[in-house]
């Protein structure tokens, strides 16, 4: 069986910070999961995005686009729209977004008002506060949404209960601070 948790932080993208990194939920780590290094390995990403295509599949989500949170998800639901296409499913919209200001999204792409069905796709979470926000882009309100995602770093005990399905690659919690003696600190690289 394919290890994604162990190649995913192989590819190196697990990184220690010289300053402290916050998250959309006001989270504050030393350390942060940089899956656009991703990018750099092509068959892992492959790999990666053709697994969250199957979960999406798997889990009976009706999918009629996909809607990714920027940035993370920008890449990743280009790639799972090909693969989801090549499962006969047809041609999958995905749907563009931007950051606005206040940490609030709003539409690039025109999207039927017809299509009701959809899934958010990003490269982690740790809270879901991205995730809540997100769906408060006015053209999502009133879609059957689902989200799938590559890491799922948090604990699910301190996430926002925001009720759609919720799929992960690798759900495997990843400490705030890592230390020298933490059990990802052989994965981690340095950020200058």
């Amino acid at each position: 069986m394919f290890d994604f948790e162990k190649e995913i932080l192989d590819a190196g993208t697990l990184e220690i910070t010289d300053r402290e990194v916050t998250f959309a939920g006001g989270d504050k780590a030393n350390n942060h999961l940089n899956l656009d290094k991703l990018e750099k390995y092509p068959e892992l990403l492959h790999k990666v995005t053709e697994q969250m295509a199957y979960l999406i599949l798997a889990h009976n989500c009706n999918v009629e686009f996909l809607a990714p949170i920027p940035s993370g998800g920008d890449i990743l639901a280009d790639m799972i729209a090909g693969h989801l296409n090549r499962e006969g499913v047809d041609d999958i919209p995905v749907v563009k977004f931007e950051k606005i200001d206040n940490g609030m999204f709003s539409i690039k792409d025109e999207m039927a008002e017809s299509i009701t069905e959809g899934v958010v796709i990003d490269d982690a979470s740790t809270r879901l506060s991205s995730l809540e926000r997100f769906i408060q882009t006015p053209e999502l309100s009133g879609k059957n949404l689902s989200f799938c995602a590559i890491w799922r770093r948090g604990n699910p005990e301190i996430e926002l209960e925001i009720p759609i399905q919720k799929y992960w690659v690798v759900e495997k919690q990843i400490p705030f601070f890592i230390t020298k003696d933490s059990e990802f600190s052989e994965f981690t690289r340095s950020k200058k």
